[in-house]
């Protein structure tokens, strides 16, 4: 028993002696270690997670983590990794990463290094678009796209006043789900852009595009006639129907800049197109312009268009073929009033307001205008030709020169051109009608038994009485103002002179006596002088003569060696307008006072040729 328990202690003894070492002597054995997550020359972008692997006999103390021999990190706890933010990195650059390891002896390994490239290019937040924008008076709806980002952060919306530049904060949202913001402080009157900037959680912003909110400016209402009648200038303008229409302000100004300009109107009815300004006197210009402002307080503004309260002259040009032009008496405030270029002889109204003329193209008719040049309307509509008109002094007749029935006939019609009615009928040429001032009688002249003479006829075609019964030519019939008169063109002497006689034919006396031709007599507004074209040197150029009723005080107007012809007088009989060569040959619109001085170049355009002048009657 003895031996026994002596064996088994022997037995101990020799295992401890041989299977322990000497606890004095330390652990020198280092770790293993290398990084697993990346391979030299790989790009690395945002976090990347630098991950270790390491081992060790005794155990692991902690691994450090260096980027380009810098100490950015030490973990103690397995697994042992480093979350490595590149953001703050220049993108392209290289860096070198490497970890040691330590064991609880502090014995350490250092990895082998690897070498990765920084590119945070495609980093950046995916945009997201403004989808819509509306709006009403009190507040503005914004919404845009959602975020796809799986490392959203928060969305901002931005503002400017311009394109470029500095963007200006209006709010921020850390709800991906947020995409919707209403405004309620904005001003249209000048354009807004905005943008929504989407941030992830590393701070990279990418903006939206630019989104413009323009509330672009009304539909401009034009003014489209100013008339002068009874002292005040009626003033017309296009009615606005923009559905966000707010009120019109009309302005006037004694300016053509619109310097020192007053509100004469505000309103907030769309209908209100028109606008009597009163107390307008003779002889002024004054200048008007329409603002259109909407609910938003976005304005618009017309063209600046002139109130004129002078005399108008309406004329014939060939600047572009053949149009009419509407001038100031003071040769002022030119318009182009149509743009044919087949339009002759104007003849304004009595009352001024409207202008009747000429259209040859495919064949000749008669058609009128408002002197705004608006409302243009064809009156004939036939293949003959039809011309030579008067009109009415009521203005509501006009009687003219056709030969739609294959020969020349007087016809008569309303002034708008309804119930055009053969007056004549006759196989004879009747000519160049004329009205009496009361309207009820007709003179013209007709080539009827073999002969050219004067008649006379009621307004409806009856009662055709021959006035004038020399073998010779007798024509161009002129009424006097009271009606008693007509004054005409003979050659009954052998030479072409102007004649007087009463309204029935008789007391026929010779007013002038020459060896030349004179033409085209008319009568003075008071009938006390008559107004004719003298050719008084054979060259037919002729000047334009004035005599009193009686043929006396013959006086020499013009007096030039150029061709003037087509006179006629203002109104008050106190000026005479007509056309004239002695600009050089060149035909152009003059007037002078009847007693010869005075004399003006009213259209004083020496590029293009003026013909046929017609004077407004004071409105």
């Amino acid at each position: 028993m003895k031996n026994t328990k002596f064996f088994i202690i022997l037995l101990i003894l020799f295992g401890i002696f041989f299977t322990c070492e000497n606890p004095g002597e330390p652990d020198t054995t280092p770790p293993t270690v290398s990084i697993v997550s990346h391979t030299s020359g790989q790009t690395v972008f945002e976090i990347e997670t630098i991950k270790v692997s390491t081992n060790d006999n005794e155990g692991i103390s902690n691994v450090e983590f260096y980027i380009d021999d810098s100490l950015v990190f030490s973990d103690t706890e397995s697994p042992y990794q480093y979350n490595w933010n590149t953001t703050h990195y220049q993108n392209g650059s290289q860096h070198i990463v490497k970890v040691i390891s330590f064991d609880t002896s502090v014995n350490s390994t250092e990895s082998q290094p690897i070498m990765l490239i920084v590119d945070n290019t495609n980093s950046f937040p995916q945009p997201v678009s403004i989808i819509t924008v509306s709006y009403n008076p009190s507040e503005m709806e914004v919404t845009w796209g959602k975020s796809n980002d799986h490392d959203f952060y928060s969305y901002e919306l931005l503002s400017s006043d311009n394109e470029t530049g500095t963007k200006s904060h209006i709010e921020f949202f850390y709800n991906i789900d947020d995409t919707l913001y209403f405004l309620t402080e904005f001003d249209l009157t000048s354009p807004i852009w905005l943008w929504v900037s989407v941030t992830d959680t590393f701070r990279y912003s990418t903006y939206s595009e630019s989104y413009s909110v323009v509330e672009y400016p009304p539909t401009e209402s034009e003014i489209t006639s100013i008339i002068f009648v009874d002292n005040s200038f009626n003033i017309s303008w296009d009615q606005n129907n923009d559905d966000d229409f707010e009120s019109y302000s009309l302005y006037e100004s004694d300016n053509e800049i619109m310097t020192g300009k007053n509100l004469i109107l505000f309103s907030n009815d769309r209908t209100d197109t028109n606008y009597l300004q009163l107390g307008i006197i003779n002889d002024v210009r004054k200048y008007y312009q329409l603002t259109v402002q909407d609910i938003y307080g976005v304005e618009s503004s017309s063209t600046i268009k002139i109130g004129s309260s002078f005399i108008k002259i309406v004329f014939q040009s060939n600047r572009f073929s053949n149009v009419l032009f509407l001038i100031d008496i003071d040769g002022n405030n030119k318009t182009q009033l149509t743009n044919s270029g087949n339009s002759r002889y104007p003849l304004f109204f009595p009352n001024g307001r409207k202008i009747l003329f000429i259209e040859n193209e495919n064949n000749v008719e008669l058609y009128s205008i408002d002197i705004d040049g608006r409302n243009t309307k064809r009156l004939t509509n036939n293949t003959g030709l039809d011309r030579a008109p008067d009109i009415s002094l009521d203005g509501e007749k006009i009687v003219f020169q056709t030969n739609r029935d294959g020969n020349e006939e007087i016809y008569i019609m309303n002034s708008d051109g309804s119930s055009q009615i053969n007056l004549t009928n006759h196989i004879g040429s009747d000519n160049r009608p004329i009205f009496s001032s009361s309207g009820d009688k007709i003179a013209f002249y007709s080539y009827r038994n073999g002969n050219t003479d004067v008649y006379l006829m009621n307004n409806d075609g009856s009662d055709q009485t021959r006035l004038t019964t020399e073998p010779q030519y007798d024509g161009q019939p002129s009424f006097s103002p009271n009606g008693l008169k007509i004054v005409f063109r003979s050659s009954r002497d052998n030479n072409y002179e102007i004649y007087i006689m009463d309204v029935d034919g008789n007391n026929q006396i010779r007013l002038t006596n020459t060896t030349r031709e004179e033409r085209d007599p008319q009568f003075s507004p008071d009938g006390t002088k008559i107004l004719y074209q003298y050719d008084a040197t054979g060259n037919s150029k002729e000047d334009i003569y004035i005599m009193d009723v009686d043929g006396s005080n013959k006086l020499n107007l013009t007096n030039n060696p150029e061709d003037d012809r087509n006179p006629q007088f203002s109104s008050d009989g106190s000026i005479i307008v007509f056309q004239s060569e002695m600009s050089g040959g060149n035909s152009e619109i003059y007037k002078i006072d009847i007693d010869g001085s005075n004399l003006v170049n009213i259209s004083n355009d020496p590029n293009f040729m003026e013909y046929s002048p017609s004077i407004q009657s004071r409105p």
